[in-house]
Formats: C-alpha cells, sequence, structure tokens
C-alpha cells in the first residue's frame, strides 16, 4: 500500500515538472496493481492477491488520492466530489484494483515455467 501512495506522489510531482495529463498515471496503477497481485500469489494464493488489490486500490482511492490532491493535479472543482461521489469512485478503484490483482496472480500460478535443471 506504501508502493501505492509513492507512486500517486510521484505522479503526482512529475506531473506537475513535466506537464503531462496525470490521468496518464492510472496505466501505472494498473501495472503496479498486476505486478503485487503477482507477487501475492507467489507468496500466498490467487485469493490473497485479489485481497491485497482491494486494500491496494481503497489505499489509492484515499489516501493516495489525499496525497495528489494535496500537490494539485487530484484536484477536482469545488463542490464537484461529494462524500456519494468520492465513495462510488472508490468502490470503482477498490474493484479494479482488486481484479488486477486477480489477473496478475492468475498469470503466476498459470503461466508455463521453463523446465528446471538439476545440478
Amino acid at each position: 500500500m506504501l508502493a501505492v501512495v509513492a507512486f500517486d506522489a510521484t505522479a503526482s510531482l512529475a506531473s506537475l515538472a513535466i506537464g503531462f495529463n496525470y490521468e496518464y498515471s492510472a496505466f501505472g496503477s494498473l501495472l503496479l496493481y498486476c505486478v503485487f497481485g503477482y507477487w501475492a500469489s507467489g507468496v500466498r494464493t490467487i485469493l490473497f492477491a485479489s485481497i491485497v488489490g482491494a486494500l491496494m486500490g481503497l489505499t489509492d482511492a484515499s489516501l493516495g488520492w489525499a496525497v495528489s490532491w494535496i500537490l494539485g493535479p487530484g484536484r477536482w472543482e469545488p463542490g464537484l466530489l461529494t462524500l456519494p461521489t468520492w465513495a462510488l469512485i472508490a468502490l470503482q478503484i477498490t474493484a479494479v484494483a482488486a481484479i488486477c490483482d486477480l489477473l496478475g496472480g492468475v498469470a503466476r500460478r498459470y503461466m508455463p515455467r521453463g523446465k528446471r535443471t538439476q545440478a
């Protein structure tokens, strides 16, 4: 979850320094979710990977967004972001993150592996 917040902060600062559209950093978040899902299923199970994804998504939609908001690129116009709107967005991000981690976990479990040689 720290990786998500660090990524959001880095993407926000890069957006301000370089001037790219901050919304493109969503692709980096998706990649991050898949990578951690791949890792998590190696540590435990595919279900564990999906749970890790849900927690990462919730962190991204709350603390990660707050960091981006403070730094600048994640801000919404005043009055547009209501609690119900945020809750719906947080639910969507959490679900997408869980699915991405699940896909990363499935990739780890079911990808063919090279033959191991004995030394």
